[in-house]
This record gives structure tokens, sequence and C-alpha cells, in this order.
């Protein structure tokens, strides 16, 4: 895959649809920009959009997608770290302001080493300030995104590794590569230069702050959630999907029944030991199963799927019904 892989050569120039955030060409019926992550708005009157620099200080590509009801995940694919031998990334985002990219290698299988599970944290949870930050990149293995820390300070470039589990605004599962917390605009603008020209053309720059401690007891609250999870894999894009949910969580919290609606699957997750501000649940056997990550945040719960043995991802947010 290539930059530019989404565009739409077929159809006529007064036909295209452009990204309204980035300006990016959109694939035929795509509804989130594979340059940015943005979700495209139909216009009410179709025009042609005049393409807009790549976003830099002063918000990332999220912020201006933010929608009343917090439940839109954004779903995008972009080529970055060619240098490193990379040639594919997953770009996805919820929340409206979440954004991590995972990477694959060339052949869409990830690049994880024997033995390796997501979300190994080379940083203990809890560990970041609030503040301004650059966001470089997240990845599902930590040894890709040491690998990509280590060619960027071959560059001169200065970021570190972060668990996402530690932020708020960030999915729960990946390896965050962030440069902050930044002081001053300027120094925004030349961390985000650098990364530009460096081979991280996504890097934008955004708020972050800690992660809430987890429930209680670990425990979830008892209720009724309801929304949608985001279904992807670039080695098999025919799973490329949107899946409505229902999950009922039990009284003693310990316990969830994840109804997908629109295809034979329920998953009853059960709770297993964790540690810091993200649950965990897992499901034995069955349709999706292994362990999922679900981080109660603000009256909400952020959900996260992401098995070690594939380049499978599924990620969404559930609203109390």
């Amino acid at each position: 895959m290539s930059e530019g892989a989404d565009l739409d050569p077929g159809a006529p120039a007064g036909a295209r649809r452009l990204c309204q955030q980035c300006g990016h060409t959109l694939a035929s019926g795509a509804a989130f920009c594979r340059n940015c992550g943005a979700r495209y708005e139909e216009p009410a009157t179709e025009q042609i959009a005049t393409p807009a620099p790549a976003p830099s200080g002063g918000g990332g590509p999220t912020q201006a997608r933010r929608r009343p009801s917090g439940a839109l995940i954004f779903l995008a694919l972009a080529t970055i770290l060619a240098a490193s031998g990379v040639t594919a990334a997953l770009l996805l985002s919820g929340n409206g302001s979440s954004s991590t990219t995972t990477v694959v290698t060339s052949n869409g299988e990830s690049s994880r080493p024997e033995g390796d599970s997501p979300g190994a944290a080379p940083l203990p949870a809890g560990s970041i300030e609030a503040g301004r930050y650059v966001q470089a990149g997240s990845f599902k293995f930590a040894p890709d995104a040491e690998k990509e820390r280590l060619r960027l300070a071959a560059a001169g470039i200065d970021v570190d590794v972060m668990a996402s589990d530690a932020v708020r605004e960030l999915y729960p599962g990946f390896q965050v590569l962030l440069g902050g917390p930044l002081h001053s605009n300027s120094e925004e603008a030349a961390l985000l230069k650098q990364l530009h020209r460096n081979g991280v053309p996504s890097a934008f720059a955004r708020p972050l702050t800690p992660a809430p401690p987890a429930p209680p007891s670990n425990k979830l609250a008892r209720g009724t959630w309801t929304g949608k999870l985001e279904e992807s894999s670039t080695s098999h894009p025919q799973l490329d999907r949107t899946l409505p949910v229902t999950f009922v969580t039990s009284a003693n919290g310990r316990e969830g029944t994840l109804i997908f609606l629109g295809i034979n699957c329920v998953a009853e997750l059960r709770a297993e030991p964790t540690a810091g501000p993200t649950l965990s649940f897992r499901r034995g056997s069955g349709c999706f199963a292994g362990s999922w990550r679900i981080r109660p945040s603000q009256g909400e719960l952020m959900l996260a799927f992401l098995p070690p043995d594939s380049d499978l991802i599924v990620l969404g947010e559930l609203h109390r019904a």
C-alpha cells in the first residue's frame, strides 16, 4: 500500500469526494478518510473541496470532528514509517479525540515477535502528565513502538513510548509514541515539522490527560450499555465492518454479556485479574474469544479487542441504555 492508495481514479473529477479535514480524495463509497481518519460528512450541495494542508499545531485532525453523542468511531488507513520497513498502518480513533496507529508488516501480518503480547506497558500506567502532546503513532506491540522510537531518536527526534492505558483520551491496549508535554506553540510546531519530514505525516498535536483509576474492586457497574464497535483487519479487509452491540453487565460486576446485533454472536465475558485503569474481561471460546480491555470513562465504556495472533482490531464506545 502506498500514499494515495484510496484515490478513485475512475471517478469523474467533479464527482470525487474530498475529505473536509485534509482534502484527501476518498475511495468510492468510503465513510472515513484514509489519510487523517476524519468521517466524511455528505454536504447539502455537492462541491469540490480545496485540499487543506496537513494538520499541525492548534489541534489534531479529530478535534474538529467531535460529535454530540460521543459514539462516532473514526476509521482510516494510512501509510507511514516506510523508513523502518513498515508499509501499512491502521489509523483508528474514537470519542472524536482518540487516535491510534497499529503497524503491520508488508504482508499484512503483525510484526509481533514470538511470546510478545499486545498492551505490554514499558512505562507504568498513570505516569502521563496532563498537557499538550504530539502523537507520533501508536502500535499494537511494544517492540514495534520501541523500534520506531529508536529510528526517530537517530534522526534527533525525542518521543517516548507510553501505554495508552494511562491516557484518558486513547483506547486501551496500545503503545503510543508521544512527544511532550509541550510548553509553547513554537516547540509544538518544531516537533511536528521534524516528524512530518521523517516519515510520520500523520503526527498531530492534542491535549492528553491521565486515565481515571479503575472502579472499586475492579468491577463494572451493573447496567445495560449500547453502541457500535468498528472491526477491521488489514490482511482480511472483508472483516472491516460496523457492529451494533448491547452489553449487559451482571450484579456482581465481574460478568457481562456482549450481544452482537445483526450477526449470530453472543459473547459471555468474565473478569480477569488486572491492575491500572483498564479492566480485562475474557471470553474462553467462540466468536471474539480472547481478552477484551474495558475502560470506564466519564459514564461510558471504551472497549478494545486486540488478539495477539492476528492484525484484527475491534474498538468502540458504549453508553448506558
